[in-house]
């Protein structure tokens, strides 16, 4: 997933839950929620109320370029393979590509 996905999930879910306290929003970051280089990114940024928006901010500077993100929809729907004028092939290629564009839409690259 990527990141402006993730972050919307985790924020719905995590962040934006009133009774969960810093410490355990960074709980969750650090020990369920992230893998792989954003994992290591916040791995040694210590466990505490203070530093949560320390990670946030890493995370966010480091994932959250909407440019990336847009170029890399705009090249998976580059990608897609040549129709072979099916019917299932085209309708396919045709969920993806309004796949991709609902997420163009929703990190904000494209305006509805």
């Amino acid at each position: 997933m990527e990141f402006p996905g993730f972050w919307d999930s985790f924020t719905a879910l995590i962040d934006n839950n009133p009774s969960l306290t810093n410490v355990t929003k960074m709980t969750y970051l650090k020990f369920s929620c992230l893998e792989s280089q954003p994992a290591e990114l916040i791995k040694h940024v210590k466990l505490s109320d203070e530093n949560y928006e320390k990670a946030e901010k890493l995370l966010s500077d480091e994932y959250d370029k909407p440019s990336i993100v847009r170029e890399r929809l705009y090249q998976a729907i580059r990608n897609l393979e040549r129709s072979d004028s099916s019917t299932d092939f085209i309708r396919n290629n045709f969920y993806q590509i309004g796949s991709h564009l609902q997420f163009l839409e929703n990190v904000g690259v494209l305006q509805a």
